[in-house]
């Protein structure tokens, strides 16, 4: 890992190839998922913002002209991320209209957004959000091929962070935030529509951090990585298990167990019970959080893409 990483990089022939920056936040007040997604092939660029704000969910997607990355921004209106110090500091910059979703309708995230886009009637308010990620450790760059049940050839590292800015939501007064964070660049073939299932958990406490990806592309065997940091050191994992289930009418994702643990003997559990695919619940006491996303049911950074559906029961599955 170098400064060099955190630019673009030169693309592929291949029509899929992208390159996305990932910001996820979690806080008490606020929980965000923030992304720009860059195809050159397709000359677009991929905006989403997804906010939970106290007892509102709001979510901004559209494509968008292909954005540059200048020597310290990437700017892809109304998304901006601008980077402070390489590997280090992150400046996020976010004003737009944003589709407020409803909350008490069990629908999930991908129907309502198609909905809106083609005509119904939704409600918006202006969302502003100005934060800095602050890294809490190194980043952690993925072994080659664990992640190609989302495409060949892609690179991709995580870094845990700690956030602070404001958030102002309609016309309520400007609010300071707080609260831990992950994020991700990679870039490579990306083709999200060739994963069977895949899941992304991240749990984060004050002194430890869990983060993995873990799928499989049709018949394909499970792959997946991540890392347990503690005690200041990062240890990559060796063994990951995931038990999920499916409520096949709400298209929610009813139970996930997940179990992960390193070749020194280091393990994590963590659980979510009757969730979203994209969601923040406490994870251990008031200052854990945990967030899962899963391409069965509502994962909120697929929102503009059509769902595979979902498997009322989803079996054990082991790397």
């Amino acid at each position: 890992m170098n400064a060099s990483h955190e630019h673009l990089h030169q693309p592929t022939t291949d029509p899929l190839w992208r390159e996305s920056y990932y910001f996820n936040l979690l806080g008490s007040d606020l929980a965000a998922e923030t992304t720009i997604g860059l195809r050159p092939h397709q000359h677009v660029a991929e905006r989403l913002v997804l906010v939970y704000y106290r007892d509102q969910a709001l979510v901004l997607i559209e494509p968008g002209p292909l954005a540059e990355f200048t020597p310290s921004a990437l700017q892809a209106t109304p998304v901006s991320y601008h980077c402070i110090t390489p590997l280090e500091r992150w400046h996020i910059h976010i004003t737009g209209q944003s589709l407020v979703l409803p909350l008490d309708e069990k629908q999930e995230i991908t129907s309502f957004v198609l909905k809106a886009h083609s005509g119904q009637a939704a409600r918006r308010t202006p969302v502003v959000l100005d934060l800095d990620f602050q890294g809490l450790m190194p980043p952690y760059l993925y072994p080659s091929a664990v992640l190609d049940f989302l495409g060949s050839q892609t690179h991709h590292y995580e870094q845990v962070g700690q956030w602070t800015g404001t958030v102002q939501v309609g016309d309520d007064a400007i609010q300071q935030v707080t609260g831990l964070g992950v994020r991700d660049h990679s870039w490579g073939v990306r083709d999200w529509l060739l994963a069977e299932e895949w899941y992304w958990v991240n749990v984060l406490h004050p002194d430890e951090y869990l983060v993995l990806a873990y799928g499989r592309a049709g018949a394909e065997d499970w792959t997946g990585g991540g890392f347990i940091h503690t005690g200041g050191n990062t240890h990559p994992l060796s063994h990951i298990r995931v038990q999920a289930q499916c409520d096949d009418t709400t298209m929610l994702v009813g139970e996930a167990q997940v179990e992960a643990r390193t070749d020194d003997g280091r393990s994590f559990l963590a659980s979510i019970h009757r969730q979203r695919g994209v969601q923040v619940v406490h994870a251990r006491g008031p200052e854990s959080l945990l967030r899962m996303s899963t391409n069965i049911g509502a994962a909120g950074d697929c929102a503009w893409m059509l769902s595979h559906g979902c498997r009322e029961q989803i079996g054990t599955k082991e790397t």
